[in-house]
């Protein structure tokens, strides 16, 4: 299948993920450690057993990966796939969504035979927003049953002026590294924002809410989707050490295409 012809399928298992999130955020919840400083509950569960079966049903020559315990061996490696891969986080902000803060969202992402993210869709079902992208199609947002719009990475070139995304992992090593280089850039831009969910920060990149992002301890299925809607919108999505992202990263920074060179200098001084 076409890419084309996939992105209404990933749009559809979105909107189905969504709802079952929407439904479920006022009853009340199982909550469980599945990690260190890691939660899961019923609601993720749910919501990628939903997702999931759509994708199925819809594109069983597609593989799948997911952040609750689905293909994640896949994301090892640099050998080529043995078919394209969907990459689902079926609740990316998982924290603030077991505390109804409403800040989170539903992240599905496409990757090629080669690794490369394709396709990406991000639904915030608190704002009825959905961020959407597929390589060579352009980026863009649709609020609730309104015509979409096209994004575009900001038009920023002040560092000075910069709004910049983050979030923080949950081990202490990389909590050190991620506060050392946020550090040296909180001190270069406007203001910086923790959103809580990697998804929905590259998403307001790639809409040029914020200018540039950066987060360590993500995973494949946090920022797989996000990665598209930024260089489809005209930005740049690098892996933690400055070079090609891949699905085993553990970190990313994105920014738009004028404070790539500084970000990084500032990001990465002896690179």
């Amino acid at each position: 299948m076409k890419t084309s012809d996939l992105l209404p399928i990933a749009l559809k298992a979105a909107e189905i993920g969504g709802a079952v999130l929407t439904q479920k955020l006022t009853t009340r919840r199982r909550v469980r450690l599945k990690g260190f400083r890691d939660i899961v509950t019923d609601a993720d569960l749910a919501a990628q057993e939903a997702i999931t079966a759509h994708l199925r049903a819809e594109s069983p020559q597609i593989g799948l990966i997911g952040e609750e315990d689905l293909g994640q061996s896949w994301l090892t490696g640099r050998s080529r796939l043995p078919s394209p891969m969907w990459v689902i986080d079926p609740l990316d902000g998982t924290s603030n969504y077991a505390r109804q803060f409403p800040v989170y969202a539903v992240s599905i992402g496409l990757l090629d035979e080669r690794r490369r993210p394709i396709l990406g869709v991000v639904l915030d079902p608190t704002r009825a927003e959905v961020f959407y992208a597929a390589e060579g199609r352009g980026a863009w947002v649709r609020t609730g049953s309104a015509r979409p719009k096209r994004l575009t990475v900001s038009a920023e070139a002040d560092l000075g002026m910069a709004l910049v995304g983050t979030g923080f992992p949950r081990d202490e090593p990389s909590i050190r590294l991620a506060v050392t280089a946020l550090e040296r850039i909180a001190t270069h831009c406007q203001k910086i924002r923790a959103l809580g969910s990697a998804a929905l920060n590259l998403a307001y990149t790639a809409a040029g809410r914020l200018d540039a992002t950066y987060m360590l301890g993500v995973k494949a299925w946090d920022v797989v989707g996000g990665i598209v809607l930024i260089q489809e919108a005209g930005g740049r999505a690098r892996g933690p050490q400055g070079g090609q992202w891949y699905p085993d990263d553990i970190g990313i920074f994105a920014t738009n295409a004028r404070l790539y060179t500084r970000f990084r200098r500032l990001l990465l001084p002896k690179a």
